[in-house]
Order: C-alpha cells, then structure tokens, then sequence
C-alpha cells in the first residue's frame, strides 16, 4: 500500500499547502479519504488514470475536505465517461449539492454512479480496500475512517473535537495520519501512549494557528517514543 498525501493543509490558505486529500494506491487502484484539493489535478500530475479510482471518501461537510469533489464527478460526467467511483458523501445535503453543481453545468450523475451517505460501520469493502466509518464530534456528521487493506490498518482521523473525547475507539494501528488544526498537538500523547500504533502523521495542520509548532511537536515525539511520528507535507509518500 502506497499512501500520497496530496494536501496537507486546512481551510485558510498558505504557502505550498493545499486543502485535506489522502490518495491510497492498492494493487493498482487508487481510493481518497477526502477531496479538498484539485483531485483531477493531482491525478494528471501523476500521470493516474480516473478509472483506476474505485472510491472516494470524505470525511465531513467542510469546504477544505469537499470542494475538489465536485468539479471531478463534473469531469467524468462528461469527459472519462468510464469512470466509476462509489462516492461517500457526509449527508444528504452535500448529496444534494452535487447534483446542483453537476446540473449547473449542464451535466449529471450518471445512472451507474454511486453516492452514498456515511454511516456508522462498515461503509466500504471491495476485497481490496476496506473502511469502517467512526463518528466524531467535530460537526454533524463528521466521520473518522479506519483502513484495512493488504494486512495493514491506517487510521484517518478527519477533524476532531479533541482526542480525549472523541478519537476513535481503534487499536493496533500500523499507521494514524492525524489533524492537528484544532487543537495543540501534545494533546494527542495521551490516547496514543494508551494504544498500539507503529507510526504517527500528523496532517491538516496551521502554521499560523500555533498548535504544532517545532516546541509541540518535539514534545509529542518524545513523549510517545519510540513511536516514531512526522509532520506530512503536500507530496509525502507514506509506504506500508
């Protein structure tokens, strides 16, 4: 499992750091947990093929997670007419937003494609690529997603409330891409120090914000030792 990580960013703009978006690669097809980015973009700089994406997943209705969504499923409603992604969408509203963009540009859905909602569980398994769906506490319907996929478990953790409250109840981690745009990141020793987790990403992260500066994170790192923990950046290539 190669693991991209395509934005490492949140909503307020800096510097070489786009919005939220994670591409899986499998066996040689591709999945995203998240869309704030160019997703159409990102797959033509890497020269990937939109039929080899099988799904999308997004972890809440916030613009810096969602908004790439929208102009892709616009792309393949009229020009990679082939691809067929299931699409997880946080609820009924962004549902409904999809279909209004698409036929704002004179372009719908086609019957094939499949929007679904997330839901509490297991959403997704392909026999490929597996994920379970935890509710947080961020916003209405926001979701963490665990990965399971060529023997290894990834936690994503989209947005969270606070790790005391609301990180998800998963253990025996080989990897947790984590936000850090919240709260201050030393918040997170707790919860890991209580869990088995082989590696730590911190993502979705603010410089300007002061929750994960050089001081938090060194701090971080050395409390959860010998896990070791890294702060992405938009390009980082994780491989499991």
């Amino acid at each position: 499992m190669k693991i991209t990580i395509l934005g490492s960013g949140h909503g307020v703009p800096e510097a070489h750091k786009q919005c939220t978006s994670i591409l899986f690669e499998v066996s040689g097809s591709y999945y995203f947990v998240d869309a704030g980015c160019d997703i159409s973009m990102e797959l033509a700089n890497r020269r990937i093929h939109p039929n080899g994406v099988k799904a999308i997943f997004i972890t809440h209705p916030h613009s810096d997670h969602i908004n790439g969504l929208y102009s892709f499923l616009n792309l393949l409603g009229w020009y990679y007419t082939k691809s067929n992604p299931e699409v997880y969408v946080p609820n009924e509203k962004c549902a409904v937003l999809v279909h209004q963009y698409l036929e704002a540009f004179g372009c719908k859905l086609r019957p094939e494609q499949k929007l679904a909602l997330v839901e509490e569980g297991t959403i997704f398994d392909d026999g490929n690529f597996k994920v379970t769906a935890f509710a947080t506490q961020h916003c209405p319907n926001s979701h963490a997603f665990l990965i399971e996929a060529e023997g290894k478990r990834v936690l994503c953790s989209g947005d969270l409330r606070h790790p005391a409250v609301d990180f998800p109840p998963v253990d025996n981690l080989d990897a947790a891409i984590l936000e850090a745009a919240h709260f201050n990141v030393i918040e997170y020793t707790d919860v890991l120090k209580s869990k088995s987790v082989k590696s730590v990403y911190i993502n979705h992260y603010g410089n300007y914000i002061g929750n994960i500066n050089g001081a938090n994170f060194v701090t971080l790192r050395k409390e959860i030792s010998p896990v070791p923990a890294e702060i992405t950046t938009d390009g980082m290539e994780i491989s499991m």
